[in-house]
């Protein structure tokens, strides 16, 4: 089963497009967990009456930290050759986190940043289900030996208070997590206590198989077996090839492969005969058995050597994908045979490791000397990253309008409308922004303006929700957004009401069907979006209102930063981050959006893209500055020194909402 699950991951990651939904292989590792740690502990308390629980933690220090300690060592070693400092720096935070064993509260925090897109190319993402794991194993004998102890579990026979407790923990956290996956999706994820269920359905599943009740019929008790088996199987493989990263997941869409993996194990410790033609039988070929036990040392490299083999690899294909999976599992081999081995099953002069303070103690050295590694690797990404050009890029990555840190745009399920003012608070004329965070990322612009004439500016915003009266759905689970849509209309009477000058709105691309929009992420179509494009300008034409249409930024490469550092790092051409103008910019999109002004009284728009782009390509680089924060978004600065092409138009604009209405 190991082998099954780290051949999911890897397919997954590599980019086979067949196992879409291989990422549930670590949630199988998950259950196989559950499984194991509960029955070694039934197991020790059965025999023993008592659980030692330093023992337990030496056993857990000597399967997985030396392993962990050379990759992450290894991969900082890399990356500081591979890696230019920007995403350094992000790699060297990331393994002192994996040291500490709290990786995965480390990617939460990063992943409730909006604008933490890198995120995914961090060589040491894939640790954050190490450190799920690790806090695992810190509470779970303690709770084993709480609920068992009191019942002196008797030789075979699970506890009925053991079993009652898991199962009731095990009902929180899956409520929980299904909660979560809705209102906050990186903490469903990453988060211990909303995993906490798919160990405790492992749990079970072991509790089962130590339950001994002789069988009055072995041939039904093995036809049994045999059926659960392929069960188990069928769900864990309809997962690995239905679900997408579109998937809402963790959540209800967990339980499939969970409880497929869980029956996988309870029908495979009851199959006295498994062959090939039982899915027990399937899992013990020799192949998958090979794989099965490197899986812990492939599932370490697989990802450091993909994300390190791509930066060094522009545009790897998915050939050279494969290779570099492959080239993970060769290092594998290796650190199985004389790491993972040698430690786990310690002979010779290594005897003295099987004392648990030694082994603990030896444990704390390891983590201190990976804690060290990071912090040097740290140290000298953050010198490197002083360099005029490298300081610009850093600059860059923070650099945006002051909306986000005054808390003046809602985020996810926030369907309030939050109105913010800047600008002179006596000023008669207003100018509203409306719109999402590529509306937000022109608030400089409009400041300055604003400064210069002597007006106000209100900002009405929601990241991910278009202006246009359309549907909108969300990336990661292709669910319509019904917070966005209330808000949105909620968003339009509040301004409406205001009654300010002029409105002024902005939209991102994404929500539109077009060619850089992945075919898995569902969107409107062209003509639906002039539709509801339309509708919303009609609302503020009928208060009155005349309106500003800024169209949308040109869409670059979405690890714009990160490749700007690499051509400064390498000296390689800094036009090799931009895009092919044709691209990088929607001309149907463009299009619609003015003939929907043309068409309705008092719209105006203004259209950027000659100035942030050349006649065949869209660079980066602006006037000689960074002008990008990430893909999509402009940095303040840039924005701001933008403001002068604003002002015929606001002008205009302002002058015409003076007129009285005919």
């Amino acid at each position: 089963m190991r082998g099954l699950a780290v051949l999911m991951v890897v397919a997954f990651h590599v980019g086979f497009a067949k196992i879409s939904g291989g990422f549930v292989g670590v949630d199988v590792f998950f259950v196989i967990s559950g499984y194991l740690i509960t029955q070694l502990l039934i197991d020790e308390l059965v025999s023993t009456g008592d659980i030692s629980y330093l023992a337990f933690l030496a056993r857990r220090i000597r399967r997985l930290l030396p392993a962990v300690v050379v990759v992450l060592c290894v991969t900082l070693a890399v990356s500081a050759v591979a890696l230019p400092p920007l995403p350094m720096i992000d790699a060297a935070l990331a393994a002192r986190a994996a040291a500490a064993y709290g990786s995965n509260i480390h990617f939460a925090r990063l992943a409730s940043d909006y604008f933490s897109g890198g995120v995914r190319l961090n060589p040491t993402l894939h640790t954050w289900s190490l450190g799920v794991e690790e806090q695992f194993y810190l509470v779970w004998p303690i709770f084993v030996l709480a609920l068992a102890r009191a019942n002196r579990v008797a030789e075979g026979v699970a506890s009925r208070r053991l079993a009652w407790g898991l199962t009731s923990v095990g009902l929180l956290s899956l409520v929980a997590s299904c909660w979560y996956t809705t209102a906050n999706p990186s903490a469903a994820f990453y988060a211990t206590p909303l995993r906490a269920w798919e160990f405790a359905c492992g749990g079970l599943a072991a509790m089962i198989v130590l339950r001994k009740r002789p069988s009055e019929n072995a041939r039904l008790s093995q036809w049994l077996a045999v059926v659960t088996g392929w069960i188990g199987f069928a769900l864990v493989s309809v997962a690995a090839v239905t679900y997408s990263p579109a998937t809402e997941f963790p959540g209800v869409a967990t339980l499939v492969p969970v409880i497929g993996a869980s029956l996988l194990l309870a029908a495979g410790a009851r199959d006295t005969s498994p062959t090939v033609a039982t899915a027990a039988g399937l899992l013990s070929v020799t192949p998958i058995r090979w794989v099965g036990r490197r899986s812990y040392s492939w599932y370490l490299w697989h990802w450091p050597a993909l994300v390190l083999g791509s930066a060094l690899v522009r545009n790897a294909s998915f050939a050279n994908r494969a290779g570099f999976a492959l080239f993970a599992l060769v290092l594998a081999d290796l650190t199985y045979r004389f790491v993972e081995t040698p430690a786990r099953l310690p002979s010779g002069s290594m005897q003295s490791l099987r004392h648990a303070w030694r082994t603990i103690g030896l444990g704390a050295v390891m983590t201190g000397l990976s804690i060290a590694a990071a912090q040097v690797a740290l140290r000298r990404a953050e010198s490197e990253s002083r360099s005029p050009l490298q300081r610009a890029i850093t600059a860059a990555a923070t650099d945006r309008a002051p909306v986000y840190q005054d808390g003046c745009i809602n985020y996810s399920g926030d369907d309030r409308v939050h109105v913010c003012r800047y600008g002179s608070p006596s000023a008669r004329t207003t100018i509203a922004l409306f719109g999402d965070s590529h509306a937000a990322q022109w608030l400089p612009a409009l400041e300055a303006v604003a400064q210069t004439r002597g007006w106000a500016v209100l900002v009405v915003a929601k990241t991910r929700c278009a202006t246009a009266d359309v549907p909108v759905y969300v990336p990661e689970t292709g669910r319509q957004a019904a917070p966005c849509e209330r808000w949105r209309r909620a968003a339009i009477d509040t301004l409406r009401a205001r009654h300010p000058s002029v409105v002024v709105l902005s939209n991102a691309m994404c929500y539109i069907r077009w060619a850089l929009l992945p075919p898995e992420i569902p969107a409107v179509g062209v003509a639906t979006w002039e539709d509801g494009m339309r509708r919303t300008l009609q609302r503020f034409q009928a208060a009155g209102v005349p309106t500003i249409v800024i169209q949308d930024t040109p869409q670059l490469e979405a690890t714009v930063l990160t490749c700007l550092a690499r051509a400064g790092w390498i000296a390689r051409r800094q036009g090799a981050c931009g895009a092919i103008r044709a691209r990088a910019v929607s001309l149907d999109v463009a299009r619609l959006e003015q003939r929907v002004v043309g068409a309705v009284r008092g719209s105006h728009v203004i259209d950027l893209t000659d100035t942030l782009c050349g006649a065949d390509a869209c660079t980066p680089i602006v006037g000689g500055q960074v002008a990008y924060q990430d893909g999509d978004h402009l940095t303040a600065t840039m924005t701001r020194s933008l403001a002068p092409m604003f002002m015929p138009t606001l002008d205009s604009a302002v002058a015409e909402s003076n007129v009285p209405d005919p």
